[in-house]
């Protein structure tokens, strides 16, 4: 048996855009249905700031509204399912998208 590592490479030029971003107070988020350590290490790779906070959908399934909005602020990374107050997050990050 022979084990090959298999790695997808980030898109051209991805680096330089998220830092432009960060650079310019941009707090980058990211919404994804995969495992959180996969997007964490990916969105690590491509340089977004905090990529390692990250909280999975059923983690904000649980949370009092007050809660999900303090871990709105707090992660970077979430890995949330279809449906899974995916509509919130929107809602909320829209009304709190102030520069760090």
């Amino acid at each position: 048996m022979q084990l090959l590592p298999l790695k997808t490479a980030l898109r051209e030029n991805v680096q330089e855009t998220v830092a432009f971003l960060q650079n310019r107070g941009v707090s980058i988020r990211v919404i994804s249905g995969d495992n959180p350590r996969t997007v964490s290490f990916i969105a690590s790779e491509a340089g977004i700031k905090n990529a390692e906070k990250y909280i999975t959908g059923a983690e904000l399934k649980e949370l009092s509204k007050k809660d999900f909005e303090k871990a709105v602020l707090e992660n970077t990374i979430f890995a949330c399912p279809t449906g899974t107050k995916r509509e919130n997050y929107w809602h909320f990050s829209k009304i709190n998208s102030t520069p760090e």
